[in-house]
């Protein structure tokens, strides 16, 4: 290197070190020595990881295993849940304040159960869908996930202590919960492993009613059921709209509102089918 080269040499081992941490397009002077920082490498600027972490902290995806949804879709998936949330505490308190005038306990416990599993289902994904913190999001989620075992073992409570009460309601009565229990452990405990026994335990569930169902049909009357069986049909047909991602727009919220059109549809199943019920005196 000769002499003149020196001065240059300088300046420039003086900018590496002094300008490392400086945002690009920085201008700085070292002397008469005048230079712009250029703009960073594509490859810093785009970081896919990177991207995902600052997805998942705007609330664009909740995580690996869903699509992202943007903001307006995030405000509706929480907007129709938090009316459902609202719904099921009003829905509760009728349900109880009538079932107390009546003065029959086992009405009042399992329109009790029924609520708290609405309530509790509804508030967490509404939690979910409206957090932008990804812990937050994450710990909602498991609670939203776990609270759909929580529901349905929930409204079939009503049914089976006022309407089916007797060996065969008891024995569904533990059945559905241990099958809940199991569920929601699962969950827990190994988070996304084991789904196929995860919706094998979901569907045991749901058609478990069937082995009393020439029982319930003789202690429920005509109203009751076909509004238990309205309900169903709507819980299933809003399902295509879950599955629906990247195909029909605002699908997960169209599915939210098929979900509380199917708790709605129960609710008044029990109003008229479990609330005038009166069981015989044994």
């Amino acid at each position: 290197m000769n002499e003149a080269e020196l001065p240059y040499a300088s300046y420039r081992r003086n900018l590496s070190v002094g300008t490392r941490h400086l945002p690009p397009g920085k201008v700085v002077r070292f002397g008469s020595f005048t230079a712009s920082l250029p703009a960073r490498h594509h490859s810093e600027s785009f970081n896919p990881a990177q991207n995902l972490i600052s997805e998942k902290r705007n609330g664009m995806a909740s995580d690996t295993h869903e699509p992202p949804y943007s903001h307006h879709e995030e405000w509706l998936n929480g907007l129709t849940h938090g009316i459902g949330a609202a719904l099921s505490i009003a829905g509760t308190v009728v349900l109880i304040v009538a079932a107390s005038l009546q003065g029959d306990p086992w009405k009042i416990v399992g329109f009790s159960i029924f609520g708290a599993s609405l309530i509790l289902l509804y508030s967490a994904s509404t939690l979910y869908h409206s957090s932008r913190s990804p812990k937050l999001r994450a710990a909602f989620k498991m609670l939203d996930h776990c609270a759909i075992y929580g529901l349905i073992a929930g409204t079939y409570t009503p049914f089976l202590l006022v309407n089916l009460r007797g060996q065969t309601g008891w024995i569904l009565f533990a059945v559905i919960w241990a099958l809940a229990v199991t569920g929601i452990a699962l969950k827990a405990l190994y988070g996304h492993r084991f789904k196929l026994l995860r919706v094998g335990i979901y569907l045991a569930m749901g058609w478990l009613i069937l082995f009393a169902s020439g029982e319930l049909t003789t202690k429920l009357n005509d109203t009751g059921f076909w509004l238990v069986l309205a309900g169903g049909i709507t819980y299933t047909v809003g399902v295509v709209f879950y599955l629906a991602d990247r195909v029909i727009p605002f699908n997960h919220a169209i599915w939210h509102l098929f979900v509380v059109g199917g708790s709605v549809c129960h609710f008044y199943a029990m109003y008229y089918g479990v609330l005038p019920f009166t069981a015989p005196v044994v």
